[in-house]
């Protein structure tokens, strides 16, 4: 036994004697194999996982139970010393993961006071501390942060923290780090150092504030007075940053009068506002100077809360005087710095006020209206959006009263009276700046910062932003009609607009907008149609504007939707053109997200049963156009989508009328079974199978064939998608069949009619069991049982095995619950009529006619072509033009013969076996991470393997 893991020594067995053979033997296996010499890591996940395991609470299930979890702990402290005891025996440095695995361990342990005075008394983490100095990686910098982060919390850590100079190498350590996790766990470290010591030992925390202030003095006083730009300021920039993490967390829960007395102590003892200031005024680098307006700010938000937290309303003239500091701050960044500082600023205290609005009051202006932070944020933050509009289409359009329009009128009084005049005033002073120095990449910052911020905005603030951004672009459409070459600057500039369309539909979804929220939610689909007819844009601008439009359809933003009037629509009418062309772009993006616009055109037909909605997509021959997608189009994704689009038309009986008289669904739907490469379209077309067995109905003659085809989706498809689909549908063969026998809702009625019998007859417990006998032979017959006997089966994919195996158990617990057991099935149909069958040949099927004309292979072009086009509105020409690039690629796919099985096997099976399989599917599920399971990994991953690699060629 190596040293590592030899028996403990007295003072070791502090800790609890650990019997070796109580303790896992895969456990200690690994454990020895980890603090071998020259063991070389193959995959450090394995040591994360581990962790996780050993280091789980008793309550987490796992396998592990109380004792185990007992043992490892009084195990981990005797391998713990052994693992020091290795590294300090061996002359390079440790393997730096399995470094940070032993921290972390140190970490765990050491939660409790009296295990940390246990190791402390063994000198460990002195020791630890010497072979980390050997090790200079983030990782091991981390685990050791959040090792002396854990001392922090008793009172034996801190005392050991306060009375060693370690955490001077700490700081050392993170003022001169580059990684982000160190920074992070860093600023957690001295922020908890700060308001634990502060309480104890108020010099020892001066000392620390001290030692994290000392570039900013250093910087300070050696400064070059002429370039100070040019000095070193790396340093400099990383206690700005540790400063202002620090007084955020402290802000964040200042109920701790420890906390206040730190943030106190920054700025009266040391004064740091105005050194800060001084700082501000000194340096032009944009990143420097942005941190140190971010402190300006947080000292100022403190002040505001230590003056007015706690209560319930204030006139907002008495919080001025705190404002105009961040308000200054403001316009300097904004007119001197740049708007990316700008829009940090407005993130950075939007993110603060977040935290502590909970504790701050009302605050009313004269007119007794409330003030909200959040109204004035959004102001700003959107201006730079609202300033590419007034740079193209003049400031008039956005402060003359229009009163034509009564609801503009009233939604930019209200988008005024929210905001406070000297916010108002500094939007019109960053405007000119703006204006001078223009570029759309200012507006689309602005709005990435305004989804950014989210999080933090309820309700009304949303529908505020969405409200000014339909307006834009109401504007937009409105110049592009009076001159078309107002559009040429946001073809330049695309990303822009597309980003603008993007936002307002994340708005809409995020926060559940409504019409009732806001009346300018009318204008999406008209404004949308507005921008799309007659123009062109890229990709990108046509993809987010359908989908806005799929937005207001699926919001019923539209005026006989919200008011339940089955009325026609101008809009509705003239959108449909629009579609038609787009379903031919040569964009795939574009033609997927127009099957989408339609698809929601269906959703709301089905909803409302609108005969408006029913004949816009019949008299455009949408249903068509989607089964021509779903067959010809050559993206995959299209081709799914069109089918996704009919499983929603064919529950409604017009649609599937229009659909079956003009082509020959079902073999098309066969076809795309058994030629179809990508298991995308596959997985939607077996849905749909789905969709038309329980809305509409399959001819008998195509039964066996789509039985057929639906087994092989089963059995041999190599997609689960495609397979848990088709087993959906089996269910509902399933359903059916038992539906077809009498029951209703899962349960058979006392009585029901018997269409054989032609008369009502009561359904007695051995005339149920009849019934459920001839389900039995019935779905045998069409290979149903041997479908879910193969799936029950299933090793590869727990989806499909999942869906079969539940399927099942509820079919079984209804046998159970009739009492048709094995022998009573026997004696109900003593020579069962169903024989198990060899295997049977599923016909491959040949090209199909699939009721569309074939499309031509080669497309002449000629001047006549393009005058056809330019004078017709016969979108079959555009059709036989466009897009004949993408066409899908279809092979003849080799489908698996299946066998019957007999109901005599199944019920055998299912009797005697499907407790134990469900019992082992459940282990499998549960047991993806099990700790045995991860033992053997590991253990396999590092033994040593015979393997002659000759064997190998």
């Amino acid at each position: 036994m190596s040293t590592a893991m030899q028996q403990p020594s007295k003072s070791s067995s502090q800790a609890g004697d650990v019997e070796v053979e109580e303790v896992n033997p895969k456990l200690l296996k690994v454990l020895k194999k980890l603090l071998q010499p020259k063991l070389k890591l193959h995959n450090d996940d394995y040591l994360n996982l581990l962790l996780n395991h050993i280091t789980k609470s008793e309550d987490s299930p796992d396998g592990l139970t109380p004792r185990d979890l007992k043992t490892i702990k009084q195990l981990l402290p005797v391998w713990l010393k052994g693992a020091v005891i290795q590294f300090e025996k061996i002359n390079e440095p440790p393997n730096p993961h399995i470094l940070t695995f032993v921290l972390n361990i140190t970490t765990y342990l050491c939660k409790e006071e009296l295990m940390f005075v246990t190791l402390n008394s063994d000198d460990i983490f002195e020791r630890l501390l010497t072979i980390v100095k050997r090790v200079s990686k983030p990782n091991v910098t981390v685990a050791l942060i959040k090792m002396i982060c854990t001392f922090i919390d008793h009172k034996s850590g801190l005392q050991w923290i306060i009375s060693t100079n370690h955490w001077k190498l700490l700081i050392d350590i993170i003022l001169n780090n580059e990684t982000v996790y160190v920074a992070k766990e860093g600023n957690l470290l001295i922020t908890k150092l700060l308001v634990k010591s502060i309480a104890v030992n108020t010099t020892f925390c001066k000392n620390v504030i001290e030692t994290i202030l000392t570039p900013l003095e250093d910087t300070t006083e050696n400064m070059p007075e002429s370039a100070p730009d040019q000095c070193d300021t790396r340093c400099l920039s990383t206690t700005v940053q540790i400063l202002n993490e620090v007084l955020t967390i402290l802000l964040k829960d200042c109920k701790n009068p420890n906390e206040n007395a730190v943030i106190l102590l920054f700025i009266e003892k040391y004064n740091l506002e105005k050194r800060i200031r001084k700082l501000i005024s000194l340096f032009q680098n944009v990143e420097l100077k942005t941190e140190l307006m971010k402190l300006i700010i947080l000292l100022s938000l403190y002040v505001l809360r230590s003056k007015f937290s706690g209560l319930q309303i204030v006139h907002v003239e008495k919080t001025e005087i705190y404002w105009n500091v961040i308000l200054n701050i403001f316009y300097q960044a904004a007119t001197e710095v740049s708007i990316l500082c700008m829009m940090k600023l407005l993130y950075m205290s939007h993110t603060v006020w977040f935290d502590i609005k909970a504790t701050m009051p009302t605050c009313f202006n004269t007119d007794q209206k409330v003030v909200s932070f959040e109204d004035q944020i959004l102001a700003l933050q959107v201006l730079p959006a609202l300033t590419i509009f007034v740079k193209h289409f003049g400031i008039k359009v956005y402060i003359d009263d229009d009163k034509d329009d009564d609801i503009r009128f009233r939604f930019f009084n209200k988008y005024v009276e929210k905001i406070n005049p000297k916010i108002m005033r500094l939007k019109y002073k960053w405007m000119e700046h703006l204006l001078d120095n223009f570029s759309f990449n200012d507006g689309i910052l602005a709005l990435k910062y305004l989804v950014h911020s989210k999080q933090f905005y309820n309700k009304d603030n949303a529908v505020v932003a969405f409200q000014l951004l339909i307006y834009l672009i109401r504007d937009l459409t409105i110049h592009l009609k009076l001159n078309s070459h107002v559009q040429l600057p946001f073809l330049q500039e695309p990303e822009y607009l597309a980003l603008h369309l993007k936002v307002m539909e994340i708005l809409i979804e995020e926060f559940d907008v409504k019409w009732k929220d806001s009346l300018e939610a009318f204008c999406v689909l008209n404004l949308m149609y507005s921008l799309l007819n007659g123009f062109v844009w890229p990709t990108k601008i046509v993809v987010n504007a359908l989908k806005l439009a799929g937005k207001g359809i699926s919001k019923y933003f539209t005026f006989q939707m919200a008011l339940l009037v089955d009325i026609d629509v101008s809009v509705m009418n003239d959108f449909p053109p629009v579609l038609n062309v787009k379903l031919h772009d040569g964009a795939w993006e574009v033609r997927d997200s127009t099957v989408e616009l339609i698809h929601e055109f269906a959703i709301a037909a089905n909803n409302t049963k609108f005969s408006s909605y029913n004949r816009l997509i019949l008299e455009n021959n949408f249903p068509l156009s989607m089964v021509r997608m779903a067959t010809s189009d050559g993206n995959s994704y299209v081709r799914a989508s069109a089918l996704k689009c009919l499983q929603e038309m064919i529950k409604d009986a017009t649609f599937w009328d229009s659909i079956i008289s003009n082509c020959n669904i079902y073999v098309i739907i066969l076809k795309i079974l058994q030629m179809e490469t990508e298991g995308i379209v596959r997985s939607e077309a077996a849905t749909l199978v789905g969709s038309i067995y329980e809305h509409q109905s399959i001819p008998h003659d195509l039964l066996i064939k789509f039985y057929d085809v639906m087994s092989h989706a089963v059995v041999a498809d190599l997609h689960w998608e495609v397979r848990v689909n088709a087993l959906k549908y089996w269910r509902r063969v399933i359903d059916d069949h038992l539906t077809q026998q009498g029951m209703i809702d899962g349960s058979f009625p006392n009585v029901t009619f018997s269409k054989q019998l032609k008369k009502i007859v009561t359904l007695s417990p051995f005339e149920v069991r009849k019934r459920l006998v001839i389900v039995l032979q019935e779905l045998s017959e069409i290979g149903c049982l041997s479908v879910f006997y193969e799936a029950i089966q299933d090793e590869c994919d727990l989806e499909v095995s999942k869906l079969a195996t539940q399927t099942i158990s509820d079919f079984v617990g209804l046998l159970k619950q009739h009492e048709l057991s094995k022998e009573s099935f026997q004696n109900l149909a003593p020579t069962c009529p169903i024989i198990e069958l060899g295997q049977k040949d599923i016909p491959v099927l040949d090209e199909m006619d699939l009721g569309f004309d074939s499309p031509s292979q080669e497309v002449p072009f000629s001047e006549d072509i393009m005058d056809q086009i330019l004078d017709t509105r016969d979108l079959n020409l555009l059709e036989s033009v466009f897009n004949k690039q993408d066409t899908p690629v279809m092979e003849n796919i080799e489908l698996k013969k299946h066998s019957i099985l007999c109901p005599i096997k199944f019920l055998d099976l299912v009797y005697t076996d499907l407790e134990r399989r469900l019992s082992e599917k459940t282990k499998i599920v549960q047991g993806v991470d099990n700790f045995q399971s991860l033992l053997d990994d590991i253990l396999k991953e590092y033994e040593p393997t015979d393997v002659n690699t000759m064997d190998c060629y």
